[in-house]
């Protein structure tokens, strides 16, 4: 698949998206989309890190931490909604970042099927 098409529906498909990354637990960047100032991949460690500690807790747990299909993390500010999901079987996390106004409920829906799509290939 290619990641920068994917990138390019973003906009048009989720309310109040501003920015988007992917990478590998490892720390290799597949690729990342910005409409404006926040930009994800300037903070690729951080992400790759939280990515990285979320995958090993669930391992630690044996792979049944599941919280209904919502394997994610959500983090939550005063202007943002930055919602990343890993795939834990190929080592790869999608994050992507939308305006507070936005629907966070919208974006947890597609992201499952955008991650399947880059997992793909």
């Amino acid at each position: 698949m290619d990641l920068q098409s994917l990138f390019a529906r973003l906009p048009e498909e989720i309310p109040g998206y501003e920015a988007a990354l992917a990478a590998r637990f490892d720390g290799t960047m597949l690729g990342s989309h910005t409409l404006g100032s926040l930009d994800l991949a300037g903070r690729l460690g951080d992400f790759v890190a939280m990515a990285r500690s979320y995958h090993e807790a669930w391992e630690a747990f044996g792979g049944i931490i599941a919280m209904g299909g919502n394997d994610e993390i959500l983090v939550t500010t005063t202007k943002h909604y930055i919602l990343l999901r890993p795939h834990h079987g190929k080592g790869v996390f999608l994050a992507v970042a939308i305006a507070s106004s936005g629907n966070i409920g919208y974006l947890r829906l597609k992201m499952k099927r955008y991650l399947d799509e880059i997992v793909r290939g």
